[in-house]
Parts: C-alpha cells; sequence; structure tokens
C-alpha cells in the first residue's frame, strides 16, 4: 500500500468486496468503504450475507422491481432510485444491471510487449 492511498476502515460486519472478485473495478465511497461504481448505480456490502445493489433512473427501477430475480428482495424504493438487496452469489449479475466496468488486464503478450519497462531509480 502507498502512502498516499487511504486506508480502508476495518469493518468486521461487512463482506470484502476485493476477496469476492477480480473481474469488476472497484473503488472507494465517501466513507472508504469498497464500491463496484456503474452508469446506473451502484454495489456495495450490506452485511455478511448480502449486497446493496443502488439503482438510479425510473426506468431501470420500474423494470428491476417487477422482475427481482429470486432471492432479491426491496430495501428501500422510490420513484427515481431504489435500494435491493442481493444474495453474496448473485455479485455477477448485480454488478452487470449497474453497468459496472471490468476491471482492466493486460494479459495478451502483444500488448504485454508493449508496455514501457519502468524505471527504478535514479541514483
Amino acid at each position: 500500500m502507498t502512502e498516499s492511498e487511504p486506508t480502508t476502515p476495518r469493518r468486521p460486519d461487512l463482506l470484502d468486496l476485493r476477496s469476492l472478485t477480480s473481474h469488476w473495478r472497484i473503488r472507494r465511497d465517501a466513507e472508504g468503504l469498497p464500491v463496484i461504481l456503474g452508469r446506473r448505480g451502484h454495489v456495495a456490502a450490506h452485511d455478511r450475507t448480502s449486497l446493496v445493489v443502488y439503482l438510479a433512473g425510473a426506468r431501470l427501477v420500474r423494470a428491476t422491481l417487477r422482475a427481482l430475480p429470486a432471492g432479491w428482495r426491496r430495501h428501500q424504493t422510490g420513484d427515481q432510485e431504489a435500494n435491493v438487496l442481493a444474495p453474496v452469489a448473485d455479485l455477477d449479475r448485480a454488478a452487470r444491471l449497474v453497468g459496472a466496468r471490468r476491471r482492466r488486464s493486460q494479459t495478451s503478450p502483444a500488448s504485454l510487449a508493449n508496455l514501457r519497462p519502468r524505471a527504478v531509480s535514479r541514483t
């Protein structure tokens, strides 16, 4: 961990999103807790057994609440936004629903060859 990176508050009552997935881009919210940001909302830990999926947009909220997947339940609903609780096993489905971005990785040999070597030190 670098000195400029803020430390994560220890919350033993919440899931650790980073240990659950390496596919989705994870950022920190205003409180410093990990969250998966998307174009239409975000996914965060609610407790040790469930995720909270925040949905923004009237059409998305109506469509999602009409056809909630099995195991999902309404937590807070409004006209333009909603919080839905989802089981941990549906993390990928929740991230796709909010339009989350996948974590970037360079795995092909051609793209790895194009990377610039890092400068180690100037001494």
